[in-house]
């Protein structure tokens, strides 16, 4: 299971680095290999259950692994959930995510924001925490 790979390979020690600029990328890897093809497959409950996952590995990680003192400006894991919060945003804009799974993300979505990392540092940032049922949907890359 996906979690697993979360836990076990990506949110290790070894892999941080300035800027976490390796986890970053095997989050977009990880992205790719599970979250994207669930997406295109309409399996959108299993999209939602992962990127929820990765969102909250992120943010006890951030706090758990002190991720804030290896960047300045640039977090790249950061980027990396934004990215992928992205390719949600035209599926829930064409009304494929069932209100079920639109709940489910919402909820998960509250309870990210009520970690030490979003309260205290805004991590993960870019992604709309509320109102994803029935409202415009942005977008923070064209």
């Amino acid at each position: 299971m996906p979690d697993t790979i979360l836990e076990d390979e990506i949110f290790i020690p070894r892999n941080i680095n300035w800027e976490c600029d390796h986890i970053g990328q095997m989050l977009f890897d990880y992205c790719e290999k599970f979250i994207e093809p669930a997406l295109k497959d309409g399996m959108y409950s299993l999209a939602v259950k992962w990127y929820l996952q990765m969102l909250d590995s992120l943010a006890a990680h951030y706090i758990q692994d002190e991720h804030w003192t290896y960047y300045d400006d640039l977090y790249f894991p950061d980027q990396a959930v934004s990215y992928i919060w992205e390719q949600f945003v035209p599926h829930i804009r064409m009304g494929k995510l069932t209100e079920k799974d639109l709940k489910a993300l919402e909820d998960g979505l509250a309870l990210i924001e009520q970690t030490e990392a979003y309260q205290n540092y805004g991590i993960p940032s870019g992604i709309p925490f509320k109102n994803l049922i029935g409202n415009v949907i942005p977008v923070f890359r064209k």
